[in-house]
């Protein structure tokens, strides 16, 4: 796979990126097995395109923050947050508490 601009680190390096590799060996979009993971995503940052952007089942989520960029949610709150922001750590934080309620709540059943 040649990616472009990599002619620079193949000099200097002797080694060429693959893109394919790196996400068979670090991540992956097949979240089959997975559960409880907030994908947050802000339209204004650049990386948003290669990241999970639509909800890949009832506990694999998706949160577009149109006014958002890079990691702006998962900072401190401030008097200027965009609304966007404002709904997306609200969104966040009520998957947060239903997961850990609903995972008390499997602690605390006997299941015989």
């Amino acid at each position: 796979c040649r990616v472009p601009g990599s002619s620079g680190i193949n000099a200097e390096y002797g080694v060429t990126p693959d893109p394919v590799r790196a996400s068979l060996n670090y991540w992956s979009a097949d979240f089959s097995a997975a559960s409880n993971i907030i994908f947050s995503n802000g339209r204004l940052d650049p990386w948003h395109a290669g990241g999970v952007l639509t909800d890949v089942n009832p506990t694999v989520k998706a949160i577009m923050i149109n006014d958002g960029a890079h990691h702006l949610d998962l900072r401190g709150s401030h008097p200027e947050d965009p609304k966007s922001v404002i709904i997306a750590r609200k969104q966040e934080v009520a998957l947060i508490k239903q997961w850990l309620a609903e995972g008390r709540a499997k602690k605390n059943r006997f299941d015989f």
